[in-house]
């Protein structure tokens, strides 16, 4: 058993996880070349946590089961999402969605069990695709963040010249285009 927090605006709670399950599917695009296969992961998603809790007392699950409803009748109005954060998992500030969840008690339930699924906005996968898809400012690529002006679409000095041609040779070591006709065959 694990302790994960979930939290919305205005309250927190501390949930006893017995077992969860979060998903990824993605397709994967392979390409082949002479001597190797790359594989390029696409269309990665994870929609959903599921995870099944169990409290101390009825009266705690009570206050969960008000808890999670306040929660579906705030989204109704203005979206507001539930924080998930258990460290042990490495699940961080990640975000969602309680649709449905079972409501009511059972008598004489003195532990009593509930299983529910978080649809999630914010999650693992969402946050790495995100930092992934960051391009480079314009300004960068264009030479004006750090560097002289129009330092990518001038020609390189005679220093840097001197240097392509200690590192790769005459010409940046692409040849003079002549090749002796021994060497062909």
């Amino acid at each position: 058993m694990s302790r994960m927090v979930i939290s919305s605006v205005t309250q927190a709670f501390t949930l006893n996880v017995l077992s969860f399950t979060a998903p990824i599917y993605e397709t994967i695009a392979s390409a082949q070349t002479h001597t190797k296969a790359v594989h390029f992961p696409i269309r990665i998603s994870q929609p959903d946590i599921e995870m099944t809790c169990i409290f101390r007392s009825e009266k705690e699950y009570e206050r969960f089961q008000r808890f999670i409803r306040n929660h579906q009748q705030n989204c109704m109005g203005v979206p507001s999402l539930l924080t998930l954060n258990w460290p042990e998992r490495n699940i961080n500030n990640w975000t969602g969605v309680v649709e449905e969840m079972p409501g009511g008690g059972e008598r004489r339930n003195f532990a009593p069990r509930v299983s529910f699924r978080v649809t999630l906005i914010h999650s693992m996968i969402t946050n790495r695709t995100t930092l992934a898809s960051r391009a480079s400012s314009w300004r960068a690529i264009y030479g004006g963040i750090g560097m002289g002006p129009d330092a990518v679409l001038t020609p390189p000095t005679a220093a840097e010249e001197q240097q392509d041609d200690a590192l790769f040779g005459p010409n940046g070591g692409i040849g003079t285009g002549t090749v002796p006709l021994g060497s062909m065959f």
